[in-house]
């Protein structure tokens, strides 16, 4: 879906939506706001998740499905709309999640018995969706977080099931920051250096507080990928100080899209396939101020996704 056709369907949806679930706990403010106080490191300490503290709107079966709404009323947690739902599971089952929605890149989050968050993702669904396959290590209830990755509001389907169903098709564009302010900084930004099959294929750099910034205060690189046009590559950005975000932009400068997980863990992938000119890609951590050394690279062939799961606390909550 192209940037124009969501914002017209946010719009649509919004209108015409009637919810069906709206069930409503309040958590305790004195909790929020002890973790409202937490330091962005804090997201990288051990222990049970954060998430634990939203209110549970709802329970979700393993065959079921749940449709519902993100509205401004629900909580923010490091700049999502989250709300939480129950789910009992049981060791050694399957389980597949999906967060489907036409009005906002979907965020998912799966959180342990133990309060322990099991696995995240961004775009495992396909397009803007969100996906969670994972078999079960424990019996218990599971608590299955739905987000928008950007704060934004609207319309999603949560489904539970132990079979992958289809994957919805194309990339998702946009959706972190508004279209014009990551195009307009993008388009300042000087490339580091140039990435291409013949050449470079790997560089190791560092995100820092000298680097440009975006309004929410995380920090960008820009570097060009460039080769025979027609031909596809893909480009992943691996890092262990933080959670990877890379965005590709086109080269006539007027589109992009973004990635968070898919090459497995905290690491970040997509595929490109190349025009005469070359493409841009940006390196971004999910989470504002975080900084630290990544590798970015480009193969003509899709390598191993990195196994285990990504921290993904979020690390503040306000109202």
């Amino acid at each position: 879906m192209k940037m124009s056709e969501m914002r017209v369907a946010r719009i649509q949806a919004r209108a015409r939506w009637k919810r069906h679930v709206r069930l409503r706990a309040i958590a305790p403010l004195a909790a929020l706001a002890c973790v409202a106080a937490a330091p962005v490191a804090a997201q990288w300490q051990e222990g049970p998740s954060v998430l634990t503290l939203l209110p549970v709107v709802g329970s979700i079966s393993v065959g079921g499905e749940v449709s519902g709404m993100l509205d401004e009323g629900d909580y923010l947690a490091g700049g999502r709309r989250v709300q939480a739902f129950e789910l009992e599971g049981t060791m050694g089952d399957p389980l597949i999640v999906d967060l489907v929605s036409d009005d906002f890149d979907a965020y998912l989050t799966l959180v342990g018995p133990g309060g322990m968050e099991v696995e995240t993702d961004d775009d495992g669904g396909g397009a803007c969706n969100a996906r969670i396959s994972t078999f079960l290590e424990e019996t218990g209830t599971f608590r299955v977080v739905a987000s928008s990755l950007s704060g934004e509001t609207g319309s999603f389907v949560l489904t539970a099931d132990r079979r992958q169903g289809p994957t919805a098709s194309g990339d998702c564009g946009g959706g972190l920051y508004g279209d014009s302010e990551i195009l307009d900084i993008i388009g300042d930004l000087e490339p580091e250096g140039t990435l291409s099959l013949d050449g470079t294929t790997s560089v190791d750099g560092e995100l820092s507080g000298s680097d440009a910034a975006m309004n929410d205060g995380s920090y960008v690189e820009a570097w060009q990928v460039h080769g025979a046009a027609g031909h596809t590559v893909y480009v992943d950005l691996a890092s262990r100080a933080f959670d990877t975000l890379l965005f590709l932009i086109e080269p006539d400068g007027g589109d992009y899209s973004s990635d968070d997980d898919s090459g497995g863990a905290c690491n970040s992938r997509m595929t490109i396939t190349l025009a005469d000119e070359p493409h841009t890609v940006v390196v971004n951590s999910l989470s504002p101020g975080s900084t630290g050394p990544f590798t970015l690279s480009v193969s003509a062939s899709e390598g191993p996704q990195a196994t285990g799961s990504c921290p993904g606390v979020l690390d503040r909550f306000i109202r």
